[in-house]
């Protein structure tokens, strides 16, 4: 069977399970996505490239978005930002999630698959969904930026959505004092987002 199929064919006995906390399944990516409020949550899958027949490894990806980022985003800077994704983790990032690098799932077309296709879904229950409901707050996505120290002007971003300006800047004048006084690369390109903001909202 075709790693892709394979998959698929796994899915189906547990998607009722997820379908029931309000998920909908879409086969064409393969994902789950539900509504919670202001804010969209999915959980995809991403297939190893050297998967083969009858032998499909794979690991899930966890996102939240939020239109009203998007719409916070234009009334506060009159451009549309690059994206709408407030939070988002790979798996073995997600705290009680029980496989790590390099122990991805693994499916085989043989009677073992539906053990691992049951722990897969004891970790969505049991871990997954918890991550995306405590991120699918703007105080809870803020946490998770500011607790990796990445993200500071995302973390800053979600906080003056919530309402927390003083916090907001807060985490932008640490981001800042992170990567000029510490001597940190910015390889993602902080710096100039988190002097924006703070020429925006604070000077």
């Amino acid at each position: 069977m075709k790693p892709k199929d394979l998959l698929l064919a796994r899915l189906s006995l547990i998607s009722n399970d997820i379908e029931d906390l309000g998920f909908k399944f879409y086969c064409s990516q393969p994902k789950f996505k539900r509504i919670i409020g202001e804010f969209e949550q999915e959980i995809s899958f991403k297939l190893n490239r050297y998967n083969c027949e009858d032998d499909c490894t794979f690991y899930t990806i966890w996102r939240v978005y939020s239109k009203t980022y998007t719409k916070w985003f234009i009334e506060k800077f009159d451009e549309k930002p690059l994206g709408n994704t407030i939070a988002s983790s790979l798996d073995w990032n997600i705290p009680n999630w029980t496989k790590g690098i390099p122990d991805h799932f693994n499916l085989r077309n043989t009677k073992s698959d539906i053990l691992e296709i049951g722990l897969l879904l004891q970790n969505i229950q049991k871990a997954g969904i918890p991550y995306l409901d405590s991120v699918s707050n703007w105080t809870g996505a803020s946490k998770q930026y500011i607790s990796s120290r990445l993200g500071f002007y995302l973390a800053a971003d979600c906080l003056m959505i919530a309402g927390k300006k003083e916090k907001a800047k807060q985490v932008l004048f640490e981001g800042l004092e992170e990567y000029q006084k510490e001597g940190r690369k910015d390889g993602l390109m902080e710096v100039p987002k988190i002097n924006r903001r703070i020429q925006r909202f604070f000077s």
